[in-house]
C-alpha cells in the first residue's frame, strides 16, 4: 500500500509537539521497543483492534460477528467488562469493531491517503496563527518515509508549518536528509548516550540517532532534542548530563525533558499485552527541575519540560 500511510490517530488543537496549534498525525508501526511506551498502539505495523470496556452498553453485536470465538459475554461482570475478549484467538479482522457503534471495540490503525491526511490537516488551518501547523508523530513516522514526504511536500505547498517527531534510527542518509528538508522543526528523541543500555531497552543501538541528530543540525531551521526521562534507565544526574553535553558539542540549543509516566499501562491492557516496564520510583516534580537548572548552568540551553 505504497499510496496509503498506516495512521493510528489525528489530534486536532494539540498545544504540545512543536510551537502553536497544531494537529498532530500519529503513524502506525515502530522498530523500538521501549518497555515504557506510551502509545503501545502505535508499536504493530498493522491495524488492530483495542478494547475500551467503559464504552461497552452491553449490546453483544461482537460476540455474534466474531466467527473465532474470540469474543465471549462476561457473565458476571467480572472486571467490569461485559465481554472478554480472548486475544490468543483474535485474528485481528477488524469485523467485531465495524459493528460496534459506541467505539467499545474499535480499530487501531487506519489506512489513509495523502488527501485524505492533508483534508484534516487543512480542516485545522484557521487554527495555526503564525505559528501553528502539523506534525507527524508515531510510532516512528519515517519507517513510512515515502508517504511522510509526500504529504509533508503537500503540507508545505499550502503554506503549513511543519514538525516531525523521530527515533532518529533511520539507515540510510539520503533517506532522513530528504524527509529533513521538508520540516521546519526536527523533534528527536536522545534517550541515552550508552549504546548498549540503549539497546539493552529499546532494541537498537543508537548510531543512527546520534548521526541524524548531527545531520539535523546542520539542515534543519530548528532541531530539539527530546529526552524521555525514565526511572532505572537515564533518570541521573550523569545520563542526563551526557545527553545535554552531545546536544551542546552537535551545535544543538534547545533540550526538552519528557518525565515518565504509565499511561501505556491501560492502553497496553485495551491491546491484550502486559505492560512491561513496572517501576516502583515516580518522576517528581522537583526531579525535572533539578535536571533543567543543570543543563542550564553547565551547557547553556533552551531547557523545557514536556513537549
Amino acid at each position: 500500500m505504497e499510496d496509503k500511510g498506516l495512521i493510528f490517530d489525528i489530534q486536532h488543537f494539540a498545544v504540545h509537539d512543536g510551537p502553536g496549534i497544531r494537529t498532530l498525525v500519529f503513524f502506525k508501526g515502530c522498530n523500538f521497543k521501549c518497555p515504557w511506551c506510551e502509545n503501545p498502539e502505535g508499536i504493530n505495523p498493522f491495524p488492530e483492534i483495542m478494547y475500551l470496556p467503559k464504552r461497552c452498553i452491553g449490546e453483544f453485536e461482537c460476540v455474534n460477528k466474531c466467527t473465532q470465538g474470540a469474543i465471549i459475554k462476561n457473565e458476571d461482570n467480572k472486571d467490569h467488562k461485559r465481554v472478554e475478549i480472548l486475544w490468543d484467538r483474535c485474528t485481528n479482522c477488524l469485523d467485531c469493531a465495524g459493528i460496534c457503534y459506541p467505539g467499545a471495540i474499535k480499530s487501531a490503525g487506519k489506512w489513509m491517503t495523502v488527501e485524505e491526511v492533508l483534508k484534516e490537516i487543512m480542516d485545522d488551518e484557521h487554527l495555526y496563527g503564525d505559528r501553528g501547523g502539523v506534525t507527524l508523530s508515531g510510532g516512528e513516522p519515517t519507517l513510512q518515509k515515502d508517504f511522510v514526504i509526500t504529504l509533508l511536500k503537500q503540507c508545505r505547498k499550502m503554506g503549513i508549518d511543519t514538525a516531525i517527531e523521530t527515533n532518529g534510527s533511520i539507515e540510510s542518509e539520503r533517506d532522513f536528509l530528504a524527509i529533513a528538508e521538508q520540516v521546519d522543526h526536527m523533534l528527536m528523541d536522545i534517550k541515552h548516550i550508552n549504546s548498549e543500555v540503549h539497546k539493552k531497552f529499546t532494541g537498537f543501538n543508537n548510531k543512527n540517532t546520534l548521526r541524524n541528530f548531527k545531520l539535523a543540525i546542520d539542515n534543519c531551521p530548528h532541531v530539539v532534542a527530546r529526552v524521555p526521562v525514565i526511572p532505572d534507565f537515564n533518570m541521573n544526574d550523569g545520563d542526563i548530563l551526557d545527553i545535554a553535553h552531545f546536544v551542546k558539542d552537535s551545535g544543538g540549543k534547545e533540550i526538552h525533558l519528557l518525565p515518565y509516566h504509565s499511561l501505556g499501562a491501560s492502553k497496553s491492557e485495551n491491546l491484550g499485552r502486559p505492560y512491561e516496564y513496572q517501576i516502583k520510583k515516580s518522576v517528581r516534580f522537583e526531579d525535572i527541575v533539578i535536571f533543567k537548572n543543570l543543563i542550564k548552568e553547565r551547557y547553556g540551553l533552551v531547557v523545557k519540560m514536556g513537549g
